[in-house]
């Protein structure tokens, strides 16, 4: 990973650093309050072995870096050099330093302009000086409420591409961190991030817009002398400490066959690098990869999803789904008429969060013949098997915009009837059970109750996915009224 390539916790510790530093003077310029060089004896950080160490690293004694200089940065010591010494690296900038702390043992050095490590602050967010990155960038006005972390340019007034060297900071090109057309070429900060740690890069502006943030994926530390955590240093066994061009943990490397388990097992400097059926073997339905040194489930075949994580079961869970994908396109079931009996139509399936599924169905009023007869219509739909209670019913009417006020959302059971009389108002009783064309006492006037519906079944957010299907149920004049 680039040297530009830092763990969050870094970012912190500068950033308290650089609230001590504020306390102790009064802009932390040449020029301001006394620089009182006073050796806090910081023993952090592990004897990497002389000179091995490159800029911008961590390090706990002067000897250890190839530049000779342990450099306290904030509450950090760093690996750094004098910009008088010549122009800085690529990916480092420089920076006036008020020098607090030294290695144990060392003087500390003189407060000035020394080459710190570009770790990507320039437009981060900002509530006041100690969020920016060192104590010499300071958290800039951009007006409207937007506040940013600028970075110190006081050396040579140098800045990059988007950015102007004004007060001693790097102000963004007409005061805006927007990918803008005068700002192609700029660049801002950008991370990955994981349990293993933040990795630090940059995204730069082009015609199209941002492109893709630089920063590496963190990952645990293997034997590869790269830092792999992000974290600014690098384990001792993955230096070359008897500098002999071959890092101290491959030394004594004897290869065997790569297996899964975070090694590098041949000795070719990548770990778990062999073919992911010889290392984890196959799995049902989908493939294996190795990931950090465990054989895990990679992708599933279409229609099956992994539920157990288990490599042996592999993707385990079948979608068996039915129903249309949109409104426009719901599956035609078969129209229920509401003859003596009734009739029944079933459909099942399984949903993951995000799917939905569609049907239409015509719910169909016979005609009702004779005096005193009962109108049977009862259409019913309902979730008969609901795994977990995680499954919903939208209903619309006629169409897929909906014409019934009466039609719920968010519903397992839906139900429209006439198969009943109701006279709890004597002047106005319902139901047509019985009816007729031509009411008589006792009687309502048979009517044609016949409706298109579309039904949408879909899982609720945050619900989790089981292998149990689904089971729903259209009916019309099975079901007695619910009165």
């Amino acid at each position: 990973m680039s040297t530009s390539s830092f763990v969050a916790r870094g970012v912190i510790a500068l950033a308290l650093a650089g609230l001590l530093a504020l306390a102790g003077c009064a802009n932390g310029n040449p020029g301001g309050d006394d620089n009182t060089n006073t050796n806090t004896n910081n023993t952090s950080g592990s004897d990497a072995g002389p000179g091995t160490l490159p800029l911008g690293n961590n390090c706990s004694q002067s000897r250890e870096c190839q530049s000779e200089l342990c450099l306290g940065v904030g509450q950090e010591l760093l690996c750094s050099e004098t910009c008088d010494s010549g122009p800085c690296p690529s990916e480092f900038y420089c920076a006036y330093v008020d020098v607090q702390i030294a290695p144990a043992g060392e003087d500390v050095p003189t407060a000035g302009f020394y080459c710190l490590p570009d770790r990507g602050g320039l437009c981060k967010p900002c509530g006041s000086d100690i969020n920016c990155t060192f104590a010499g960038d300071r958290c800039l006005d951009l007006g409207d409420g937007a506040k940013v972390c600028g970075r110190d340019c006081q050396y040579d007034s140098t800045c990059p591409v988007g950015y102007e060297c004004r007060q001693g900071q790097c102000w963004p090109t007409l005061n805006t961190c927007d990918c803008v057309p005068e700002r192609v070429g700029a660049t801002r900060s950008c991370q990955e991030m994981n349990e293993f740690g933040v990795c630090l890069g940059v995204q730069t502006c082009n015609t199209d817009g941002w492109d893709n943030c630089s920063a590496g994926i963190p990952s645990f530390e293997v034997c590869n002398g790269e830092d792999d955590d992000c974290d600014g240093s690098l384990p001792t066994d993955e230096l070359d400490s008897d500098e002999n061009g071959i890092i101290d943990c491959m030394e004594n490397c004897t290869p065997t066959a790569e297996v899964c388990d975070s090694e590098d097992n041949d000795c070719n400097g990548v770990v778990d690098d062999g073919d992911a059926v010889d290392m984890c073997g196959t799995a049902p339905n989908g493939d294996v990869i190795c990931l950090h040194g465990e054989c895990i489930i990679g992708t599933c075949e279409e229609g099956f999803v992994d539920l157990d994580g288990e490599v042996s079961t592999g993707c385990e869970c079948e979608l068996t789904t039915t129903g249309g994908d949109t409104c426009t396109l719901a599956e035609v079931v078969t129209p229920l008429t509401d003859v003596i009996g009734g009739q029944t139509e079933v459909r099942s399936g399984i949903l993951q969060e995000g799917e939905e599924r569609w049907y239409y169905i015509q719910s169909i009023d016979e005609l009702d013949e004779g005096v005193g007869a009962c109108d049977n219509f009862h259409f019913r739909v309902q979730l008969t098997i609901n795994p977990g209670d995680v499954y919903r019913l939208d209903i619309l009417s006629e169409h897929c915009a909906g014409d019934d006020e009466c039609a719920p959302q968010g519903v397992v059971d839906f139900q429209r009837y006439r198969n009943y009389r109701d006279e709890s108002d004597p002047t106005d009783p319902e139901g047509e059970c019985p009816c007729s064309d031509v009411p008589g006492p006792g009687e309502n006037l048979c009517t044609d109750n016949s409706k298109v519906y579309l039904i949408r079944i879909y899982r609720e957010a945050g619900t989790a996915l089981t292998c149990d299907p689904y089971e729903l149920e259209f009916t019309n004049g099975v079901y007695p009224a619910p009165i």
